[in-house]
């Protein structure tokens, strides 16, 4: 169960919604949720089209057995989840279907199958600026742009006394987000500190590169629960960004909820929630040099305390309470509009 699902879930039942989650691995949060093939970690299949395939079957069997019946049906995911989740629809005959983009669309050759994948939808909306601006392209139904939101604890998170680290990531230590190049960057200021935050199968790999180059100045949190992220946050000053493709990272957000000059990649389209120097800066390519430049321009500065205040405002506006509250009223608006 993705976290931001969840987090969707219980912002939307707040709202008086009565939503029935229906996930693979995690804990029920409604003795109506709807747990599917329970026993197999369905995130380690590759691909991900066969993994939604038995999680779909098994879902429509689960489905089929139960009658249950639902007025919206929400899949999110990739194009294969909202194919199959038309398969969902027919056999719960909904008065409506929505589809939320998870991570970045595939360009290309790809365009023709999301295209058809998404007929049948009435709305739809990607974690990425540019994404739903393509994804408008393939479809003639709704399209919106609409990012994850922030937990509370990092938008009541204070500054800390002293700031420990200069520079801290978050993340998984996967190849999309490109952690080689925050090393590079590390390596090419050693009088700054630097903390990576996250798990995954490239941890150990980049951690004993560190090692056999002698970088000193690089430290390694692992996994954190939210509340720590949040402190390790605030215990930092410029949160960097190296990924070479992102939906909208929460990450990015939180940081901003917790003070963090920002230096990102132009992973996406930043433009609507990052201006240069108010926020911090979007950096074009992945040359080391370049973020070295930003990076010391705010550390040198002195903006960093003004930059501070601007990201801690701006990111109240991303709540997950405004956020869930956001999608709800778009699916009613579209509902009304489908009715007249």
């Amino acid at each position: 169960m993705e976290k931001h699902i969840l987090r969707l879930t219980e912002e939307q039942r707040k709202l008086n919604c009565e939503v029935t989650l229906a996930f693979n691995q995690g804990d029920v949060t409604l003795p109506t949720d709807i747990h599917v093939l329970g026993r197999i970690n369905l995130r380690k299949i590759k691909p991900c089209s066969l993994r939604d395939l038995l999680f779909y079957c098994g879902l429509i069997i689960k489905l089929v057995g139960e009658k249950r019946s639902y007025d919206v049906v929400h899949v999110h995911g990739d194009w294969s989840a909202f194919l199959l989740g038309r398969l969902v629809a027919y056999f719960v005959h909904p008065k409506k279907q929505i589809a939320s983009m998870h991570g970045t669309a595939r360009r290309g050759i790809w365009g023709g199958l999301y295209r058809f994948s998404f007929t049948g939808y009435n709305m739809v909306y990607a974690t990425g600026s540019l994404d739903a601006a393509y994804i408008d392209t393939l479809t003639t139904k709704p399209v919106y742009w609409q990012h994850s939101g922030i937990d509370s604890d990092f938008l009541s998170a204070k500054n800390q006394p002293k700031r420990t680290f200069d520079v801290i990531s978050v993340g998984s230590f996967v190849p999309v987000k490109n952690f080689e190049l925050v090393i590079q960057i590390a390596e090419k200021m050693p009088e700054y500190t630097f903390l990576m935050v996250g798990d995954g199968p490239q941890r150990a790999a980049i951690e004993a590169d560190c090692l056999r180059r002698g970088i000193t100045n690089v430290t390694f949190a692992g996994q954190l629960e939210s509340a720590d992220v949040a402190r390790a946050l605030c215990r930092s000053r410029v949160f960097l960004l190296t990924s070479f493709t992102e939906g909208t990272p929460t990450a990015l957000l939180e940081a901003m909820a917790c003070g963090l000059a920002i230096v990102t990649s132009r992973s996406n389209n930043y433009d609507s929630l990052l201006k240069s120097g108010q926020n911090g800066y979007v950096v074009d390519g992945f040359q080391p040099n370049d973020y070295v430049l930003k990076i010391r321009e705010l550390l040198d500065s002195g903006l960093l305390d003004e930059i501070s205040g601007h990201n801690r405002a701006q990111a109240k506006n991303y709540s997950w309470p405004a956020v869930a509250k956001q999608i709800t009223e778009w699916m009613k608006v579209d509902a009304h509009t489908n009715q007249n």
